[in-house]
């Protein structure tokens, strides 16, 4: 994921991550991250894939936890 553009943007209590589809190991990496911020903040999470593209959305009224999270995804390196 060296090159891979990952947007965030939250809005409304929401955190949604944006990721083009790779290769299934750097993908599962991608996915695998965000689970475990989600999981270890109690943030609901669910992501799917669309045409081309892995979207990730996390719910929650903690704007500070969203930031925190978006700052950690964005900066992901696998």
């Amino acid at each position: 994921m060296n090159s891979t553009m990952i947007t965030a943007k939250i809005s409304n209590g929401c955190l949604s991550l944006l990721k083009s589809v790779e290769n299934e190991e750097s993908d599962e990496k991608f996915i695998s991250k965000a689970i475990c911020l989600a999981y270890e903040l109690n943030i609901f999470l669910s992501f799917y894939r669309l045409n081309n593209d892995i979207i990730i959305t996390l719910k929650s009224y903690d704007y500070a936890a969203l930031e925190n999270i978006a700052e950690k995804i964005t900066n992901f390196q696998d």
